[in-house]
């Protein structure tokens, strides 16, 4: 089906009226990472557009702006944040009269929920709880909502934490071995108290019943290029995790060639050992490459971008942390998306997925070490 722009909109306030952007000649949206071990970053939009003329509502830091197929708030989102800069270009020559040129450009830059994260200093001081509760915790000091699944079983150790939300929530992230994402909040706020910000925060490997899937020969989205990463990217054969309140617990082979450093709230040394040994077993016997990025444009996988859309109150979109299968000349293969880059433009969109041989299930299948798909896998805890 011919391919059609989303429209970028903006507003004062999350619930007021939502203005669509004209002349808009790109956008970029970058959510989630791009390897396992990485923190999850801020997420993030940049738009570039021709200026009007005049605006009724100037653009300005701290107004709240989306990307959706449509300026409604039930229409599916790509991006749900804040403005955090407007920069203006000026090109040469330009038009005496009018005091415009051609090349004059307004580039806007947004925040999502998890950039706004980034922006928010905590000091806390917690006794030890449910990582769930934690990330609560977290969330209310940074005036945001956590919306996720609670009930992991994994607790933290009491901790302390006077840093960027983000980086507490990280923390608290790879102790209960979770994933975070934006949260589309149908342009809603929330009340007792009124809260505007949401992050979406599930377990590794939850299945959303997307069935995510790329490939060369018909089956999934057809991509343009794909690469792998040598094992050295993605295998460790020393795991060191180091729980803030205990003695670091290290599992490790004979060679010792890459060591993967885990900063956790673990509640034990045993809860750190059980997780060293966990990611251990993961990670340390994936030797041969395996893909990491896979790019692809609406040119030739239509619904590419779906990809992209943010989970709202029905959990509907969930790709970070998901399972994708990636087919290529005649091997099919599993591994879990991390993150993306998305670019729409006036023609095309394209997409960049960064995928991941760990998080649960490992691409090598069928083996005594990695579990049988759909049948048995390693867990933690």
């Amino acid at each position: 089906m011919p391919y059609t722009a989303p429209t970028v909109n903006y507003a004062t306030t999350l619930e007021g009226t939502y203005t669509t952007l004209t002349g808009v000649q790109s956008v970029n949206i970058a959510r989630g990472r791009q390897y396992f071990q990485d923190n999850f970053p801020a997420s993030s939009c940049v738009i570039e557009l021709i200026p009007a003329t005049s605006y009724a509502t100037p653009l300005a830091i701290g107004q709240y702006l989306d990307v959706r197929d449509a300026n409604t708030s039930n229409s599916p989102c790509y991006f749900s944040g804040r403005i955090t800069d407007v920069q203006r270009v000026y090109g040469m020559p330009y038009n005496s009269g009018t005091g415009y040129a051609p090349a004059d450009r307004i580039v806007v830059t947004a925040s999502g929920t998890t950039g706004q994260l980034g922006q928010v200093q905590v000091n806390l001081n917690e006794l030890s709880q449910d990582v769930s509760v934690a990330m609560q915790t977290i969330t209310f000091a940074a005036l945001s909502l956590r919306l996720g699944f609670i009930g992991t079983n994994v607790n933290t150790s009491a901790f302390t934490a006077e840093s960027s939300a983000l980086d507490a929530m990280n923390t608290v992230l790879r102790t209960g071995q979770y994933v975070m994402d934006d949260w589309d909040m149908n342009r809603l706020g929330l009340t007792s108290p009124k809260i505007f910000n949401a992050v979406f925060v599930y377990q590794i490997g939850r299945n959303f019943s997307q069935n995510y899937a790329f490939g060369d020969t018909g089956t999934g989205q057809r991509f343009k290029s794909i690469e792998y990463l040598s094992s050295a990217q993605t295998t460790f054969d020393k795991v060191q995790v180091r729980p803030t309140a205990y003695a670091e617990q290290t599992v490790s082979g004979t060679n010792n060639l890459n060591t993967l450093v885990y900063d956790t709230y673990s509640n034990s040394t045993a809860d750190a050992l059980s997780l060293a040994n966990y990611l251990y077993s993961l990670l340390s016997g994936q030797l041969t490459a395996v893909p990491h990025r896979i790019s692809t444009d609406t040119t030739v996988a239509a619904n590419c971008m779906n990809l992209v859309k943010l989970a709202d109150s029905t959990d509907s979109f969930c790709a970070i942390g998901q399972e994708a299968s990636v087919t290529f000349r005649g091997s099919t293969v599993t591994g879990i998306i991390q993150g993306f880059n998305a670019t729409f433009d006036v023609e095309k969109a394209s997409l960049v997925v960064y995928m991941s041989p760990s998080l649960g299930q490992p691409f090598t299948l069928d083996s005594t070490t990695f579990g049988v798909l759909d049948t048995n896998r390693l867990g933690y805890p």
